[in-house]
């Protein structure tokens, strides 16, 4: 997920590859289901990183999902 929010971030060389949290939702739970990761959990970090990005503007960045009390992504 790091490296897709560095492909498809807007955000300038040298600035943590942000994206919008829909982008990261939409892209991440179709990789979770591919992964075979359990359904729950993929809510439970959907939702986990929704709550954070709400303030940052609604987006969301690998220093969110890769905090220790983020849920694990798989």
């Amino acid at each position: 997920m790091t490296v897709f929010c560095e492909i498809t971030t807007l955000q300038p060389d040298g600035v943590d590859p942000y994206i919008p949290y829909e982008v990261f939702a939409a892209s991440y739970t179709f990789l979770a289901d591919k992964m075979g990761v359990d359904v729950l959990q993929a809510a439970t970090v959907c939702s986990f990183l929704r709550d954070l990005s709400t303030a940052n503007f609604d987006l969301v960045g690998p220093r969110d999902f890769m905090a220790p009390e983020c849920p694990d992504l798989y």
